[in-house]
């Protein structure tokens, strides 16, 4: 009877704690999919994205283009002439190909919030499999409500899968340490290699693996025979080899692809940039302040320090434990913080690189709360308040966050769906970098990017070639721009770009332009009488600016066409706008004839002003009345 009755209270106990996770795990997935956009925008998810719509259509990541001016992003490398290859590993758009193979191009934005679901899941197992059920639901909560994993959770970058093959990883290692066992170590090679397929610096992931093997080594050689002995040592060399051939296994295509895009199984197109040499005490003595102050931000507040204390207090108490969190979280956290790309603005601009060991600072800080003090109830409730305390403070911040990107998303959504409703396939696009990194990724259209043709925002790409620093910005893209376009002036090069379009309207191409009003008139003046502009469409969409204060700003596309010689007269408004390109365009070039003279003009003038001045007041002295 007592037996019947315990076995029905751990039934009903196994009961409540799988609500408990599946709850925790929905209300994750409720609040991605209200804020769900199929849509992207930046640099970054341009170079994931676009290669995973190449992988889709084509069987291959490589880009060619058709004229040495096309836009190409900037963290798209150059392999050959018209060669262009993203620089990222290929494990998140491999997985973006999958989802683009089986929804179409929608099927590429379901990708990340599969994975962030997925992760949360992970780390309750994780969690509980370290520690107890309590803390393993009470970390679960803490990365569902997490502002980063959220708002990566809904966007297109990489953070979200390395967080989740990372769990998953570690889950199973920790099991394999635990007790053994083929799949287990199949699993964990396969996982903790593909977190490095989605991000080079999960390779990092192999310090936590090898502690786990060691460990797992002389918890064999205590066994209590010989024959025991070399029967489990065996097992253990069976299971450690399964572990390193799944690995292998798994990375080999990406190191193919490094071999037939970079030159070498592990030359990367990092290596291309020499961004691999980013990495530096003088950046780590510039970034560690940063790094303190960003991770106990919202995301990890409260948690962060309580994760380094019980970081510290599993050191003493669990030597095991110690090795997988420490060295699973510790390494990257130092290697980050030695960056040298470690922006100071709000966001997740710099905090991103520290996201996939947040589960590490998590577990950490509730083994902390639920080990160092005996369990008592009170002492339960205390803990289970400040989780839900720090829930609700991440909570908050998440929903302020995910309402900023999901503005952001929904303009580029509206911007793509008005260009394809209006530009068909094989269409020349300019526009600005900003929007072409989108544009991209929805149609088979030739881009140009008006920075190109600005000589101003130019010199921001050719300046690579004499900073010795890394840079996001490739250095033989920029050789190639400087030796095509570099000694050209803005007159020049407006030039170029109306004959280039001129040449590809003759041909019979349709050339739209998309740009805000205000932009047009700088457009209008730069290309002269040669065009007249029709409106297709406008829309609002969100201007964050420099200062990330969201406003909406009107933009439109129009179609480009040639102006027929018996048509009528520009209008006053073309007149204005082509006349200020030319006088800006004039003082451009006086002033690389002449540097400095303007500055000298402009003081030459001011004294002669002031002397006037002087001289005037003289005269009025000199008709003044002398009185005695």
């Amino acid at each position: 009877m007592l037996q019947t009755e315990r076995n029905f209270r751990n039934g009903l106990a196994s009961f409540a704690t799988m609500v408990m996770v599946a709850l925790v795990v929905a209300f994750c997935a409720v609040i991605i999919a209200g804020y769900y956009v199929p849509a992207f925008t930046g640099v970054d998810e341009n170079g994931y994205l676009c290669a995973a719509r190449r992988v889709a259509l084509t069987g291959n990541s490589i880009k060619h283009t058709v004229h040495p001016l096309e836009y190409v992003s900037e963290n798209v490398v150059q392999t050959g002439d018209a060669v262009f290859y993203a620089k990222y590993p290929l494990g998140y758009p491999w997985l973006c190909a999958l989802g683009y193979w089986i929804a179409g191009p929608t099927g590429t934005f379901l990708v990340n919030p599969i994975l962030a679901i997925a992760a949360v899941l992970g780390m309750f197992l994780l969690a509980r499999a370290m520690t107890n059920v309590f803390a393993g639901l009470l970390a679960a909560i803490l990365l569902a409500t997490n502002p980063w994993h959220l708002v990566f959770g809904i966007s297109a970058d990489s953070h979200s899968g390395a967080t989740a093959f990372a769990v998953w990883g570690m889950y199973f290692l920790w099991r394999w340490g635990k007790s053994g066992g083929w799949v287990n170590a199949v699993a964990a090679g396969v996982l903790t290699a593909y977190a490095y397929m989605v991000r080079y610096s999960e390779a990092l992931l192999i310090f936590p693996i090898l502690a786990i093997i060691v460990w797992r080594y002389f918890q064999e050689r205590r066994s209590l025979t010989t024959t025991e002995r070399i029967c489990r040592l065996t097992r253990w060399r069976m299971e450690v080899a399964l572990l390193g051939l799944a690995a292998i296994g798994t990375v080999a295509p990406l190191l193919a692809h490094h071999w037939i895009a970079f030159g070498g199984p592990f030359r990367t197109g990092y290596t291309l940039c020499g961004e691999s040499t980013g990495f530096g005490w003088k950046w780590f003595t510039g970034n560690w302040w940063l790094m303190l102050t960003k991770l106990n931000t919202p995301g990890l507040w409260l948690i962060f320090p309580l994760g380094v204390a019980g970081l510290a207090y599993v050191a003493v108490h669990d030597y095991r434990r110690a090795s997988l969190l420490g060295l699973w979280c510790g390494p990257t956290i130092l290697l980050y913080t030695a960056y040298y790309w470690a922006p100071l603005w709000e966001g997740a601009a710099y905090l991103r690189f520290f996201v996939s060991v947040f589960p590490a600072l998590i577990i950490s800080a509730l083994i902390l709360l639920c080990e160092a003090v005996k369990p008592r109830p009170l002492w339960i409730v205390a803990v289970g308040v400040l989780v839900a305390i720090t829930a609700t403070f991440n909570l908050h911040s998440a929903l302020t966050e995910l309402g900023k990107e999901s503005d952001r998303l929904r303009s580029m959504q509206t911007m793509c769906e008005n260009v394809q409703r209006h530009t068909p396939a094989g269409a020349i696009i300019v526009a600005s970098a900003d929007a072409l990194n989108t544009l991209e990724f929805i149609g088979d259209y030739e881009l140009y990017s008006a920075e190109t043709f600005d000589r101003n925002l130019l010199t921001w790409r050719t300046g690579t070639m004499t900073n010795s620093d890394p840079h996001p910005y490739q250095v033989r893209k920029a050789q190639d721009l400087d030796r095509a376009l570099g000694r050209l002036n803005n007159g020049q090069l407006a030039a170029l770009e109306r004959s280039l379009l001129s040449s590809n309207m003759a041909a019979g191409r349709m050339v739209t332009v998309v740009i805000s009003p205000a932009g047009l008139h700088n457009f209008r003046g730069r290309m002269g009488e040669t065009f007249s502009y029709q409106r297709l469409t406008e829309w609002y969409q969100l201007d964050h600016g420099w200062k990330n204060d969201p406003r909406p700003a009107l933009m439109a596309l129009y179609r480009l066409q040639l102006r027929n010689k018996g048509a009528a007269s520009t209008s006053v408004e073309e007149q204005v706008d082509q006349q200020q390109f030319r006088i800006n365009t004039m003082r451009e070039e006086f002033d690389d004839q002449y540097p400095g003279a303007r500055k000298k003009w402009s003081e030459l003038t001011e004294l002669e002003r002031q002397l006037q001045a002087l001289r005037d007041t003289a005269k009025q002295l000199q008709t003044r009345p002398r009185t005695n």
